[in-house]
């Protein structure tokens, strides 16, 4: 497997990691430390995968707990035509995160289902 690499851009009102290659249990920890924001940090995580080949349960679970720490403050964008896409629709997480197939920062939106 190819390793993935995180382009992580701090902007202001927002941290955009994207994603290019694949996330995977043995680069899952990079991954985590790519999503990291200091506690009390406003801004929203934006998480970009359109450049993301593979994704496994790792990394899944890994963007479950950041949304849940965050509140709901983090966005997902995924290619809607990739295989990655279906597996947040067969894994339902796309009912739980907020996964959207464009770039839509600064758009209204309400966040889901923060826990």
């Amino acid at each position: 497997m190819d390793a993935g690499f995180f382009d992580v851009d701090e902007r202001p009102g927002e941290r955009v990691v994207g994603v290019r290659g694949e996330v995977d249990i043995f680069n899952g920890p990079d991954f985590e430390r790519a999503l990291s924001m200091t506690d009390g940090d406003a801004r929203e995580l934006v998480v970009d995968l359109r450049q993301c080949r593979y994704i496994d349960s790792t990394a899944f679970g890994i963007l479950v707990r950041k949304h849940q720490a965050l509140g709901g403050r983090m966005l997902v964008i995924v290619d809607p035509a990739s295989p990655i896409r279906r597996l947040f629709t067969i894994t339902r997480l796309d009912d739980y995160l907020h996964v959207v197939g464009d770039d839509v920062r600064g758009a209204s939106r309400t966040p889901i289902k923060a826990v």
